[in-house]
């Protein structure tokens, strides 16, 4: 329910948005310029509030599994770290064994996945 409540907002904004546009090209008088732009202005910043993602800010964070997110985004860097020391290794005793190290954290990273899927974090 929430997403689609969500997705009415977001809509409705890209509506005022472009009401604000063509009400401005449209209904805009040659007496006073300054206005017309004025309301371009305002609908072209509440379009683009859309596109820089400030309508999730302003209406919360909709994930509801920040544990399992928070934990893939750590394991992205596992993956990066782990191709840095596959990069690094030339037959180094030292590279091998940071290499294993990673490998072993990406493994407890997995198993701490499968513990945190589906738990929701409370609000």
């Amino acid at each position: 329910m929430k997403r689609i409540v969500r997705g009415g907002i977001e809509a409705a904004l890209a509506l005022v948005g472009i009401g604000f546009i063509f009400a401005s090209v449209l209904l805009g008088s040659p007496i006073n310029p300054q206005l017309q732009w004025i309301s371009l202005l305002v609908g072209l910043l509440i379009l683009e509030a859309r596109v820089w993602g400030l309508t999730s800010r302003i209406l919360g964070i909709r994930r509801i599994y920040l544990g399992l997110r928070e934990e893939g985004d750590r394991f992205i860097g596992l993956i990066r770290k782990l191709n840095e020391t596959a990069v690094a290794r030339d037959g180094g005793h030292e590279h091998d064994e940071r290499f294993r190290h990673t490998l072993e954290e990406m493994h407890a990273s997995v198993d701490s996945m499968s513990e945190l899927a589906g738990q929701a974090t409370d609000p």
